[in-house]
């Protein structure tokens, strides 16, 4: 069950709207891999002490417009050779650049909580990318959203 991205489909192929998503999962994991061109270019894999845990910020340089991914993931309590691939592209229509955009709201919490409001209904992934920014200036409302989101967000299957 994956919460975000929130892939865009067309046809067979699935879209995302900004350049370092945001991976939350419902479930904990025992393996994410991202692929690019055929080679893994990152990968966490778990311990039978340590299970991989959402939130996951986006642990590579900023997606390439013209370059197709491909998100591997293996719930716990999946067989070793039982995956999840879901591919994915820069969609050339609502691409947005995470740290540009983090660049202009500084450190303000209102511009970041009015930012985060504003991209909800027609681009919920930037939302979600700055709700879980590293870079998101301290608050204990965003917090608190953000424990929501995980709590209580219901799964759209992928």
């Amino acid at each position: 069950c994956i919460l975000s991205p929130q892939f865009l489909k067309d046809k067979n192929i699935n879209y995302i709207s900004v350049d370092k998503p945001v991976f939350i999962f419902k479930e904990k994991l025992n393996e994410i891999t991202l692929i690019k061109d055929n080679n893994i270019i990152w990968q966490e894999i778990a311990t039978l002490d340590k299970r991989i845990q959402s939130p996951i910020i986006w642990p590579i340089t900023s997606i390439e417009n013209d370059k197709i991914y491909t998100l591997r993931i293996r719930p716990v309590k999946s067989s070793l050779n039982e995956f999840k691939e879901i591919s994915f592209k820069a969609d050339n229509n609502s691409f947005q650049k995470i740290d540009l955009i983090e660049e202009k709201l500084g450190k303000n919490e209102s511009r970041w909580i009015n930012q985060i409001n504003k991209n909800l209904n027609k681009n919920p992934d930037l939302s979600i990318a700055l709700l879980f920014s590293e870079n998101r200036p301290k608050s204990e409302m965003l917090d608190k959203v953000q424990q929501k989101f995980i709590s209580e967000t219901i799964c759209k299957n992928n």
